[in-house]
C-alpha cells in the first residue's frame, strides 16, 4: 500500500512540477534513527533503508512539493517562494542520514542538520533547543505489557518454575533433610539389630537395614505413619522421637519457602492483568523498561516503582525478559508493544497489554532553528502543513503507513496544524 502511495506522488511531480524538476536535488540534511531502530528504520533483504520514519519522510516530502508547486503557480493565493526555499525543496528528495537518536537531537540543537525523525516525542524539554512540525504525524504514549498467560500459568510452567526458583535455603533445608534422614535412619536400624538382630522390623544386613531405617525416616519426616516399621527399644524410640521433632522443624522451613516461591509464581503474575489502571498501580511489581522517558515518567508519577533500566532502545531483551519471567511488566511506547506483538516472530501473540495508554504524546519531525537560535526554520511551517496533508489532508496516506509498519492504523494524529 505504501509503495503504491509513494508512486502515485512520483507519477504526480513528473507532470505536475517541471519548475521544480529542473533544479538540483534538496539541500536539506535530514537525519533518521540508526538503522537497529526497528520499526522506525531498518536496513531490509536488499540493503535499502526502510522504515516508519522513513516512509513517512517520503511522502511528507511529496506533500511539501506540491505545496511550493501551489504557491509557484498562484503567488497571490499561496504565497512567495523564495530561493532559499526553492533550494531548500529541490527537484528530488534528499538523502537520509543514518544517526544514532542521540546524535540527531544534538545535531539539531547546533544546527548541522535541518530536520530529525527517530519517533520523537514533542515534549518541553526539546521545544527549548529546536521546533518541531505540528501537527504530530502520530500519537504515542506509554503502556504497560505482561506476558500472555501470565494470569493463567500452566501446572507444568509452574512446577518447572518452582523447582528452578527455589533459593539455596530449600536447597540446603532439602539436603540436610535426606542427610538427616539417613542418619537416623540407621542409627535406629543399628540401635534395633544390636538387640533383635534379624527377628524384628529392621533387617540385619547393613544394606537392607539401612533401606528399612530410611523407609522408616521418611515415613516418619512425613507425618503418614503407616507403622509397618516401628523401633521397639528404648534406644530406638529415643532416637524416633528426636528425629519427628527435627523432621517437623526442617519440614515446616521447607513448606514456607515453596509456600512463598508458589505464591510469586501464581498470584503475582494475576495482578497486573486485574487490577493496572494507572502507573501508580505498578508500585507492587518488577518493572522493566528500556526508555528514559519511561523510566523518568514511571519514577515521576509513583517513586515507590521498582524499575529496571535496560539500556537505552533494546526493546527486544525486555521483552525477553518478560516471557523468561525476570521482570513481571514491561512498559514501553504503545506503538512498539503493537509491532513486537504482531509483526515480529519472536514475541508474537505472547504479550499482553493492560491498562490504558498514558503519558500521551505526539510524534513529530524534529526541525532546526535559524542561525540566531531563536528564528524559526524557513520550512518549518510548510512541513508542517506538509505533514498535515500526509496525516490527514489530502493524501491521508499516514493510516494505511501506521498500519504497515505497526499493525494499527489508529495511531495517527487528527489534529488540525496550527
Amino acid at each position: 500500500a505504501e509503495t503504491s502511495t509513494t508512486c502515485s506522488f512520483l507519477l504526480l511531480f513528473c507532470t505536475f512540477s517541471p519548475i521544480l524538476a529542473q533544479i538540483n536535488p534538496s539541500t536539506l540534511k535530514v537525519a533518521v534513527c540508526d538503522p537497529g531502530q526497528v520499526p522506525y528504520a531498518s536496513i531490509d533483504e536488499d540493503g535499502k533503508l526502510v522504515g516508519f520514519d522513513v516512509d513517512t519522510w517520503t511522502q511528507v516530502y511529496f506533500a511539501l512539493q506540491s505545496r511550493v508547486q501551489s504557491m509557484l503557480q498562484d503567488p497571490s493565493e499561496n504565497g512567495t517562494v523564495t530561493p532559499e526555499i526553492m533550494h531548500l525543496v529541490g527537484g528530488g528528495p534528499p538523502a537520509l542520514i543514518p544517526m544514532k537518536s542521540a546524535s540527531i537531537l544534538s545535531s539539531l540543537q547546533n544546527g548541522t542538520i535541518d530536520i530529525g525523525m527517530c519517533g520523537y516525542f514533542v515534549t518541553t524539554d526539546r521545544l527549548i533547543n529546536f521546533d518541531f512540525t505540528s501537527p504530530s504525524y502520530f500519537m504515542s504514549g506509554l503502556q504497560a505489557v505482561v506476558r500472555k498467560g501470565a494470569a493463567d500459568p500452566s501446572i507444568a510452567f509452574v512446577l518447572l518454575k518452582l523447582i528452578s526458583t527455589v533459593d539455596q535455603l530449600a536447597q540446603l533445608t532439602v539436603v540436610v533433610l535426606l542427610v538427616f534422614a539417613m542418619v537416623f535412619g540407621h542409627l535406629i536400624a543399628a540401635v534395633e539389630n544390636l538387640k533383635f538382630g534379624s527377628q524384628r522390623d529392621f533387617r540385619n544386613n547393613f544394606f537392607e537395614g539401612t533401606q528399612d531405617g530410611m523407609w522408616f525416616s521418611i515415613v516418619v519426616m512425613s507425618t503418614v505413619g503407616f507403622g509397618d516399621i516401628v523401633p521397639r527399644t528404648s534406644g530406638g524410640r529415643f532416637l524416633a522421637i528426636v528425629w519427628i521433632f527435627l523432621s517437623i522443624v526442617l519440614m515446616t522451613i521447607l513448606s514456607a519457602i515453596i509456600t512463598a516461591n508458589f505464591g510469586n509464581l501464581v498470584l503475582v503474575p494475576k495482578r497486573p492483568v486485574e487490577f493496572i489502571s494507572s502507573p501508580h498501580d505498578l508500585a507492587p511489581f518488577k518493572v522493566g523498561t528500556a526508555l528514559q522517558y519511561a523510566h523518568d515518567k514511571l519514577l515521576q508519577q509513583s517513586p515507590n516503582i521498582a524499575v529496571v533500566k535496560f539500556a537505552q532502545n533494546t526493546q527486544p531483551d525486555v521483552f525477553r525478559s518478560l516471557l523468561n519471567d525476570s521482570i513481571e511488566v514491561a512498559v514501553d511506547r504503545y506503538e512498539a508493544i503493537q509491532f513486537y506483538n504482531t509483526m515480529e516472530a519472536e514475541f508474537q501473540d505472547q504479550l499482553l497489554p493492560v491498562g490504558p495508554v498514558f503519558n500521551h504524546v505526539g510524534v513529530s519531525f524534529g526541525v532546526r532553528r535559524g542561525p540566531n537560535g531563536t528564528s524559526p526554520h524557513p520550512l518549518l511551517h510548510l512541513l508542517s502543513l506538509a505533514s498535515a496533508d500526509v496525516t490527514r489532508g489530502q493524501w491521508d496516506t499516514a493510516a494505511a503507513t501506521a498500519a504497515l509498519w505497526f499493525g494499527d492504523g489508529s495511531l495517527v494524529s487528527s489534529k488540525d496544524p496550527t
